[in-house]
């Protein structure tokens, strides 16, 4: 579990790209790196008024089994989830 938002951040970063790295399309990665360079900026921007606490990303750990055991639909099942929790986590109430 990384103990750092630095740790964090890097493993959640190395976990995106390689979900997309097998693409091999150079222009959409580095569009994707792009995007990743933004979201990690704001982690860092928010991290300490959002109270960062180190923690484990479950999601990641069963998305990446999925893929390693060929499951696509398991995968895109949780990587779904992953999404919408992100997203509730991320936009503010209305």
């Amino acid at each position: 579990m990384p103990e750092t938002i630095q740790d964090f951040e890097a493993a959640n970063r190395a976990f995106h790209h390689a979900l997309v790295a097998p693409c091999a399309m150079p222009r959409l990665l580095a569009s994707l790196d792009g995007l990743q360079l933004a979201n990690s900026r704001l982690v860092f921007a928010t991290a300490d008024s959002a109270g960062w606490q180190p923690r484990s990303n479950q999601d990641h750990r069963l998305i990446l089994q999925a893929l390693r055991s060929r499951n696509v639909d398991q995968a895109c099942s949780l990587l779904t989830r992953h999404i919408q929790t992100i997203e509730r986590l991320a936009l503010p109430a209305s």
